[in-house]
This record gives structure tokens, sequence and C-alpha cells, in this order.
């Protein structure tokens, strides 16, 4: 597993963009106040039989763990962070995982811009399918043609460019799992939120290949429902459900 250093810094979460803007995106300050490693890429399969004691396929190696249960993925992380002397792990909220697939950016996508480098108005940028491992539909009110054909499939991380700070596939490719609970945005400044509260949801956030670009931008919200669960006040949810389409990067901090 590689990690990224992501230092701490204030930023805009959520956007105020009406075309594009949903809801739940409503515009907000936060404050990151603590410097954290970011894994480069989801955990991928050859990533989690290391750990499980489990076997897999050459060509599932690179690929990012997909139908796991959420109980599962929290007894992976234990496991890790027990085998580790140094460091222990766990998934990144909500406002860090933004903060990172940003990387410093307040545009709707942290590239920029597409291949051909055609702009869509101000601060909005064509974002197309060779970007990313999304589903591109033929036509869109702000959505470039599509490049090329749709994968309809998940594929093996770093298969595309990654942002300013070195993270890959923060857009499309696999959902990926936060620690939060889905609730509505304060409107008031927060410094190093995470929510707690106990509702039925958890956020998922960038995207899949399942998904346009309307839930691959940097401030998109998604949440997987979990059925059959119970709470535990560390972990979170504990779940038999799984998703052919959500995966999940980790955050890596210093034991203390």
């Amino acid at each position: 597993m590689e990690f990224v250093y992501i230092k701490p810094g204030t930023f805009p979460m959520g956007t105020e963009d009406n075309r594009i803007k949903t809801k739940d995106e409503k515009q907000h300050i936060v404050q990151i106040t603590s410097g954290f490693w970011l894994g480069t890429t989801e955990i991928t399969y050859n990533n989690w039989c290391q750990i499980q004691n489990c076997s897999v396929d050459d060509n599932k190696k690179n690929l990012p763990v997909t139908n796991v249960t959420i109980n599962e993925i929290n007894k992976y992380i234990d496991v890790l962070s027990l085998l580790d002397k140094k460091n222990m792990y766990r998934l990144p909220t909500e406002a860090e995982w933004e903060y990172a697939c940003r990387a410093g950016t307040q545009s709707i996508f942290y590239n920029g811009d597409n291949s051909s480098g055609k702009k869509l108005g101000d601060n909005f940028y064509c974002f197309t399918n060779d970007l990313a491992n999304i589903f591109a539909e033929d036509t869109d009110e702000y959505f470039c043609p599509k490049k090329v054909e749709n994968k309809n499939q998940v594929v093996a991380v770093k298969s595309y460019k990654p942002n300013e700070w070195g993270l890959f596939d923060m857009y499309g490719n696999v959902r990926e799992l936060c620690y939060d609970y889905y609730v509505d945005y304060s409107e008031k400044k927060e410094i190093d939120p995470i929510v707690n509260d106990k509702t039925k949801y958890r956020v998922v956030r960038g995207g899949s290949f399942k998904t346009t670009y309307k839930k691959a931008r940097s401030a998109a919200r998604d949440y997987i429902q979990v059925s059959g669960f119970s709470i535990n006040p560390i972990r979170g949810f504990r779940s038999k459900k799984s998703w052919d389409d959500v995966g999940f990067r980790l955050v890596r901090e210093e034991k203390k």
C-alpha cells in the first residue's frame, strides 16, 4: 500500500454552482487541522488477500476490492492495525475525502480540463470517461460527447491520471466508503467534522463505473442504505450487505 501526506488546510466544502449542485451540497467552510496519510488508491484484492489469507487470480490483483460487507471492511482495518506495530488505519471522514479529492482546487472537477482542453463556462470543465471510469451518456446539458466506450465494469487502480496530490481514481471506478453517516451539512464553519449520528445511511464518494459524471464531482454526495444493522460505537454499522461498485481507501495514522 502506498500513502501520500495530505497537509492541513481550510476549504469550501460543497458547491454553490447552481448549474450542477444538489440540495445536500450546501457550501460551507471546513478546516482540517491535522495532516494525514491517505492511500493513493483504493484497497485492492492483492492488499485484501495479504491480510485475509485468501488467494486471488492475477487478473484481479490490481482491481479495487468490492462485494465486501462493512463488517468485513472493519475486520480488515482492525487486523491491519494490529499487525502494524507503528501505525493504525481507518476510513477517511467525508470532509477529509473531499479535501483530498479537490487537491487545492475549487472547480467542479479537480482535473481542470479534459484531453481536448475544452472549457464549458466559468469554473466548469468538460469531463469525460477518458479521464475516469464513469458511465458516459451520449448527450447531456453540460457533459461533453463521450470519448471512449463505457467499460461497464471495475478496472485496475491507477488506470487513469492522479490528481495534483497524487491520488488515483478519486472519480469513478468504485464509490468509496467514508467513515461518516449521511446527514445534512451544517451552515456554519466546521473544524474536523465527523458525523456519528445513528442513521441508516453511510456516505460514499466519487462515483463509479455505473454512475455518470454527476456523481463523479468533488462535491457530489452519495450514500448506501444499510439494512439489518447494529451499531458499534467505534466502527459504526455492522451489516451483511455488500455492493459491487463500492470499495474503500484508508487513512494511516501513527500509533501514539
